[in-house]
């Protein structure tokens, strides 16, 4: 058997390396193409970002706010093979939580609006200035549980 020159021992690795590198570039393709992401920005009355407001899919965390509101929801194939519909939650302390139904859509755009305890709080004091008594209630009622689920 014939000795292999060192030459030829670095062509065949270089070989080896480009093959593997390029296989695992194949599959690395798939699985972004096979994963999706959507973005969202969630506002407040104002029609400011809500920074810091946690976002949950499905009741797993996905993203938290940035400072402008801004967050990305980013799914794997396994994630919505099956099923378009997912259960979305936003959550911030001192805010109203949203729990709602969504429907999949790749490098779409959620806009989620969230009213601060304290909004409320001033569209019931508007409503009782009106005279508005039932509606002031309720948002009264909505005030509170805001207050008891940041405790």
């Amino acid at each position: 058997m014939k000795n292999l020159s060192t030459k030829s021992v670095f062509c065949l690795l270089f070989s080896v390396l480009i093959f593997t590198s390029g296989c695992s570039s194949v599959w690395s393709k798939k699985y972004k193409d096979d994963a999706g992401v959507m973005y969202g920005m969630i506002y407040d009355e104002n029609e400011e970002g809500v920074s810091t407001v946690s976002v949950k899919v499905n009741g797993w965390l996905k993203a938290v706010s940035d400072g402008q509101g801004r967050f990305i929801l980013k799914f794997l194939y396994a994630d919505i093979k099956d099923k378009k519909e997912q259960k979305i939650e936003f959550e911030k302390e001192g805010y109203e939580k949203i729990e709602e139904v969504f429907y999949y859509e790749p490098m779409s755009l959620l806009h989620i609006k969230m009213e601060s305890g304290e909004e409320i709080i001033k569209k019931a004091e508007t409503d009782i200035d009106e005279k508005e008594y039932v509606r002031a209630e309720e948002l009264l009622e909505r005030s509170i549980k805001i207050e008891i689920m940041g405790l």
